[in-house]
């Protein structure tokens, strides 16, 4: 039996091309797994009261509390209150893909030596909260925590500081440019998804099929408060060049500052910078203090 050349390469050709469909396919399916890598996927049939923690998993000077969503999801967040004087200041965290509250406790304990207390929150499907993320269920899980808090614990937008490591820079910008904070930091920051999905070898044909965009330089453009954005140089996760887009994005904005660390990469950002960090948003507090007593 002869097998011509052209069979051969006919056939080789269409299981090229079925594989490459298949797996694209998955990819395309499965994008939001790729994205939040830390969510669990959803289980009925775990019952609710198993999410509650023992009173020795909670750490000192945190209240904890579950906030249910318009959606009908509960969501676990971390009320951290330092000893001492506080400033008028609240820090709303936003985690990483692969974090949860738990993750934000040292930030958390780093806004308190500065006298700022802050809460954090897990999204839906990450450590005890319900559900499993999307982006438009992040955003609604960004809209029941900060509704619980002006309610509950009296803080309003122009005191609000919105922090926002990694992924979580998307719903920090979601939250910059729907409520307005008083100031903005924003570590590791991506321009957008589809632009993090264009550099990636292989997947860039799929960026016409992504629901999931987190336009982080699209949400700040017209954001004029204080404005903090960080990046490392070895960054191997996001690309150092996604800081020019930020840059780019806040070029009208008189306050917006830039950290650029030449030896921090993806996860040591935040322990380099840390100094300069603190400097600048000091500054920025204070400025922004002065001139709102000024205008009284």
């Amino acid at each position: 039996m002869r097998i011509s050349f052209r069979a051969v390469f006919w056939f080789l050709v269409r299981l090229v091309v079925g594989s490459a469909l298949v797996i694209g396919g998955f990819v395309v399916a499965f994008q939001d797994a790729f994205i939040f890598v830390g969510a669990g996927f959803p289980d009925p049939l775990k019952p609710q009261d198993i999410r509650e923690r023992k009173p020795e998993q909670i750490p000192p000077h945190v209240t904890p509390y579950w906030i249910k969503t318009a959606d009908g999801e509960t969501l676990e967040a971390w009320h951290y209150v330092p000893e001492g004087e506080l400033r008028p200041e609240f820090a709303l965290l936003f985690h990483g893909n692969a974090s949860q509250v738990e993750s934000e406790y040292g930030y958390q304990r780093w806004f308190g030596s500065l006298g700022i207390q802050s809460v954090s929150f897990s999204y839906r499907g990450y450590g005890r909260s319900t559900g499993y993320p999307s982006e438009a269920g992040v955003y609604r899980d960004v809209d029941a925590v900060w509704a619980f808090v002006q309610s509950n614990l009296g803080v309003r937008a122009d005191n609000a500081i919105a922090y926002g490591v990694s992924l979580g820079t998307g719903p920090a910008s979601y939250f910059a440019k729907t409520y307005r904070p008083k100031a903005l930091i924003l570590l590791a920051a991506f321009s957008s998804i589809d632009q993090v999905v264009s550099e990636r070898r292989g997947y860039s044909l799929l960026k016409p099929f992504l629901w999931t965009h987190f336009p982080v330089a699209e949400n700040i453009s017209e954001f004029r408060s204080c404005v903090i954005a960080a990046h490392g140089e070895r960054d191997e996760i996001i690309r150092y060049s996604h800081l020019a887009d930020i840059r780019k994005a806040q070029s009208g904005n008189p306050d917006f500052h830039m950290i650029s660390s030449p030896t921090a990469m993806h996860n040591d950002l935040f322990d380099i910078i840390r100094p300069e960090l603190k400097k600048i948003l000091l500054e920025c507090l204070e400025s922004s203090l002065a001139n709102s007593t000024h205008a009284e």
